[in-house]
């Protein structure tokens, strides 16, 4: 499982990093990813017996996407650890299931880009205003819905075959 969670958060890691330099425009709406937060709601259930495995996971990939994509060193480690809480904690009211684990997924990343916002403006990092932060909202729910419900099959379909187990 630990080896299946780290081989997501990298090719999620990767394939942020692929799209971010490749912006694509359909009608003249860009497609924003964030993958890696879609990926720490993907491996919760992979990892829900072996919490302390899944925090290292999460602190050591804040801290690899905080020098390799944002130049905001320790805050992305704190924001996805602090995701990484929330996540678990909603594992326990919900099922994993395809809905469930979607409108989760929609709520960390509204919830991440949130705080990312805020500590940015807070921290005078940039000058951004709340309209840009309320546009692109749109472009990350969708690709990454996409993204996330794409993965979530390979996995449900993998753990059918027995080669997985994920929490119910």
């Amino acid at each position: 499982m630990m080896l299946i969670s780290i081989l997501l958060i990298g090719l999620s890691f990767i394939l942020d990093g692929f799209l971010s330099i490749y912006q694509f425009h359909i009608f003249s709406f860009s497609l924003l990813t964030l993958f890696t937060i879609s990926s720490l709601v993907l491996i919760y259930p992979l990892l829900a017996h072996q919490p302390l495995r899944y925090f290292k996971i999460i602190i050591i990939s804040g801290l690899i996407y905080d020098i390799v994509y944002t130049n905001t060193l320790f805050l992305n480690m704190l924001l996805f650890w602090l995701l990484a809480i929330i996540i678990k904690y909603s594992y326990t009211f919900v099922t994993y299931h395809l809905i469930n684990s979607l409108f989760l997924n929609n709520i960390i990343i509204i919830f991440y880009q949130f705080l990312f916002f805020v500590s940015l403006v807070l921290l005078n990092y940039l000058p951004l205003t709340f309209k840009l932060w309320y546009f692109t909202l749109p472009s990350l729910i969708i690709v990454n819905n996409l993204y996330f419900i794409i993965i979530f099959l390979i996995l449900r379909k993998a753990c059918r075959k027995g080669s997985l187990k994920i929490i119910n």
